[in-house]
Formats: structure tokens, C-alpha cells, sequence
């Protein structure tokens, strides 16, 4: 995980959200299975530090992170990402990718859905993913 300074905004089962202090909010995920009253929790509480810190980037760390369920993959998709172009002014995206297996293939799916206006890059660790986030 990058070495920048980090205040924890949430934290649930699944993952916990963090702002960092380079400009961009972190999601470092569990290995807990993904239920999605929970996930949709998250979701929420990750657009609001998004709100809160007035800032479109973020990194998601998800080499602990289940395979997310396609009706999961949708909704994000679908729902969350626009909403969160729309509300928060979401614009990057960094991918630290799952070693789990399957894990990488949703999360790669979900970036191959897009229909919306997303940078988004994916990474195998954390310190190159929050450069190329704080790069811009």
C-alpha cells in the first residue's frame, strides 16, 4: 500500500475506504465473500468520500477481493459508475488486480462494459498504481 498519509472514511466487511492525502480515495478490500446489500454499502460510503474530498480518483486495491457476482458487475456498470461521473465528478480509476482466481476476470469485465467517460488502468501493486493516479 502507498506510504501517503490516509484517513480511514469507512469500513466494513468487505473493504475499508480511505482518503489519501495526494488526492485520491483508496478501497483496500478483504477476502470476505461479496453480498451485495453489503457491497452496495460500500459503494455508497465510497461515492460520499469521493463527495466529501472533492475528488474524481480513486484506487482500488483488490488483490484480497472475491470474484464479484455479474449481477454485482451490472450494477456497477449500469448504476454506480455513472452516477458517481455524475454526483462526484469521478474520472480515474486505478486497479490494483485480484490474485484470486476469476477475481481479475470480473474486475476486467466491468472495465470492458463502460459506456461512460473513465480513465482506468490496471496494476499489479499499489505504488504504481497511486503514481499513475496522481499523475494527472
Amino acid at each position: 500500500m502507498p506510504t501517503t498519509p490516509a484517513s480511514v472514511y469507512f469500513h466494513n466487511s468487505l473493504a475499508t475506504v480511505s482518503y489519501h492525502a495526494n488526492g485520491y480515495v483508496c478501497l483496500q478490500w478483504t477476502d470476505v465473500p461479496i453480498e451485495e446489500e453489503t457491497l452496495r454499502a460500500l459503494y455508497a460510503h465510497t461515492l460520499n468520500a469521493l463527495q466529501h474530498y472533492h475528488t474524481g480518483k480513486l484506487l482500488t486495491d483488490q488483490r484480497r477481493r472475491q470474484p464479484l457476482p455479474a449481477d454485482a458487475q451490472r450494477w456497477i456498470v449500469e448504476q454506480w459508475i455513472p452516477m458517481a461521473i455524475r454526483t462526484a465528478g469521478y474520472r480515474r480509476c486505478a486497479i490494483v488486480e485480484s490474485e484470486l482466481p476469476g477475481a481479475a476476470v470480473a474486475a476486467r469485465a466491468v472495465g470492458s462494459a463502460l459506456q461512460v467517460p473513465l480513465a482506468f488502468h490496471y496494476f499489479t501493486d499499489a505504488a504504481p498504481a497511486a503514481e499513475w493516479l496522481t499523475a494527472q
